[in-house]
């Protein structure tokens, strides 16, 4: 077990005829580095030489502790020293944080001699718990384990009764630890980055050929994408038609990761039509004028189910969503209000689709 000295200041002149006890001690806040450090008291002074002798009694909260001197001195036919030092350390075992009386009295066999009354303070600065940030969507291990705490049991704000628990919510944490020694209970917050933004969007389909433009992203992130490039924006091109996924891992400035994934379909948006069912019927559409500057026609939706139209950008985003009674014939679109560009038209319906493309002007 540790010992923590406490220093006492005091000053107590006992006159015993041609005999004298000083008690000499120093008295000072102690910052302790551990609550279940055993706190000890040290009493120095000084008696004549012809002193036989003495006790100190110490009194803490009204617990007496009975602290005999060890040495005894004869009397002497002729002074050897006017004086004599002494020291005695008295054990007051672990003590809470918080300010103390001490009696100290001077005693000749059980004769009492002279009192003094002082006070101590008793402060810590010991935890368990520290505020910490963690990434947004992490969880975090905390451990409550309290050096020479004997017997330990453990109670967390989330009910928990290990010496160890996980959090991954933000707010404030609790804990208190009781052993047979002593009990400590500290709190903390659990705070959490921002989340990191998504860059890539949603799936979306391209024509054969073409290019999309991925991002940008916040400057304040470092980014790898799947080609192993590390700008804040790519071109990905689809010089080959079918399936391909693309990958991103973003890292932000308190190094917290997030990895993204976007599926695009390239299609042969002049010749391919498909069609998972057969039975559903065969998409084949066509779309003029195109360019346009305003109105879009489209027809060969001959289909039995509803007709869901998506218009994609060159980002890859959904400018424009639309969906129409099943229908034969001709179908209207304002894209008007449709900045100057190439965008993707998707006709959807049950499990056939396909895909044009167009000019905006």
């Amino acid at each position: 077990m540790k010992h923590i000295l406490i220093g006492l200041l005091a000053f107590v002149s006992l006159s015993l005829g041609a005999q004298q006890i000083n008690i000499n001690s120093w008295n000072s806040v102690r910052n302790m580095q551990n609550p279940c450090d055993s706190v000890t008291a040290e009493i120095v002074g000084d008696m004549d030489a012809t002193y036989a002798q003495g006790a100190i009694n110490v009194s803490i909260k009204g617990f007496t502790i009975e602290v005999e001197i060890i040495k005894i001195y004869g009397f002497a036919t002729q002074p050897v020293s006017p004086n004599i030092s002494w020291s005695e350390q008295v054990e007051l075992g672990v003590l809470p944080v918080g300010t103390y009386t001490m009696n100290v009295t001077a005693k000749l066999s059980t004769v009492t001699y002279g009192f003094k009354k002082f006070t101590f303070t008793i402060d810590h600065s010991y935890s368990i718990l520290t505020d910490t940030t963690i990434c947004f969507g992490d969880s975090i291990m905390l451990d409550a384990k309290v050096d020479g705490m004997l017997n330990p049991t453990y109670s967390w704000s989330n009910g928990k009764q290990t010496r160890q628990s996980y959090f991954s919510t933000p707010g404030t944490i609790t804990v208190l630890v009781k052993g047979s020694n002593c009990n400590v209970q500290d709190t903390m917050m659990l705070n959490f980055t921002d989340s990191i933004a998504q860059i890539l969007g949603n799936d979306t389909a391209v024509c054969l050929g073409d290019s999309i433009i991925l991002g940008p992203g916040p400057l304040i992130y470092s980014y790898k994408w799947k080609d192993n490039s590390t700008g804040n924006v790519v071109v990905w091109n689809f010089p080959v038609q079918g399936t391909e996924t693309i990958w991103l891992d973003v890292t932000d400035s308190n190094a917290c990761t997030s990895h993204q994934e976007i599926t695009v379909i390239a299609e042969d948006c002049d010749t391919a039509v498909t069609s998972v069912d057969q039975a559903e019927g065969r998409l084949n559409i066509d779309l003029w004028p195109n360019p346009t500057d305003d109105i879009l026609y489209i027809s060969g939706c001959h289909s039995q189910d509803n007709i869901q139209f998506i218009v994609v950008d060159s980002r890859g985003s959904v400018v424009m969503q639309e969906e129409v009674a099943s229908i034969s014939g001709r179908i209207t679109l304002n894209v008007v209000n449709l900045p100057s560009g190439v965008y993707m038209l998707r006709a959807l319906s049950g499990n056939s689709f396909a895909t044009k493309r167009f000019v905006k002007k």
